[in-house]
Parts: structure tokens; C-alpha cells; sequence
């Protein structure tokens, strides 16, 4: 990511009503399916990182902590949290909120990395 990207992901954290305007302003869809697909691939090293540690019983998780997994429920997410927008009169589109959702994504990326650092460490 970019230098003003990275600021952006940061921003997130302090202010992030305007961190997310910014972002939809630049229809970010592309960096938002980037930064949810790096949370999965985080979350599978701390899984395996955790198999290597704890037993290979915690290598089970893996089917749930991978990339694949984690944009597919983004998807999935976004979808029903537009439908249910929709339901309640809300007048958004379903790109805008799997932006918003991805982005989102950001602080979660932070932990999972982490996470898999502590796993490597153990």
C-alpha cells in the first residue's frame, strides 16, 4: 500500500468518519478485497504457527483462517448488512459497504498479525 493508504488505514482508528469518507470518495474496492484477503493469509500463519506450538490438533482451525474464507464472509456480510440497509430505508450501494467492511478490515489485519507473531514466538 501506499504511503497515503497506510495513513488512511491508520486513520481509521482516530477519525474514522472522515478516514471513510476519503476512502469512499476514492472507491477503494480494490485495496478493500487486498486488505481483508492479507487479514486471511495473517490469520492462517497464526493458525499454523499455533498447530506448530500447541499441537497439531489447533491446525484444524486452518479451514476457517485462510483467505478464502475471509473474503467470501466479507461478502457475505456486506451483503446481508446492505439488504438489511435497504429493508430499513437506507439508500446505499452494496460497493459502498463492501468498502466500508473491507476497510474496516484494517484493525483486524493489525491483530491477526500479531497474532501470528505471538503464535511464532510461542
Amino acid at each position: 500500500m501506499s504511503n497515503s493508504k497506510l495513513k488512511l488505514a491508520l486513520a481509521i482508528l482516530t477519525s474514522p468518519q472522515a478516514a471513510f469518507e476519503e476512502i469512499l470518495q476514492r472507491r477503494l474496492l480494490g485495496d478493500a478485497f487486498l486488505i481483508v484477503g492479507l487479514t486471511g493469509l495473517a490469520a492462517m500463519l497464526g493458525a499454523v504457527a499455533r498447530g506448530m506450538a500447541l499441537g497439531s490438533a489447533q491446525l484444524f482451525v486452518i479451514g476457517r483462517d485462510n483467505p478464502l474464507t475471509w473474503v467470501g464472509l466479507w461478502m457475505l456480510y456486506s451483503l446481508v448488512l446492505w439488504g438489511l440497509l435497504k429493508w430499513v430505508g437506507g439508500r446505499t450501494e452494496y460497493e459502498n459497504v463492501l468498502i466500508v467492511l473491507g476497510w474496516s478490515h484494517s484493525i483486524l489485519l493489525a491483530h491477526q498479525i500479531l497474532g501470528a507473531i505471538w503464535g511464532f514466538l510461542l
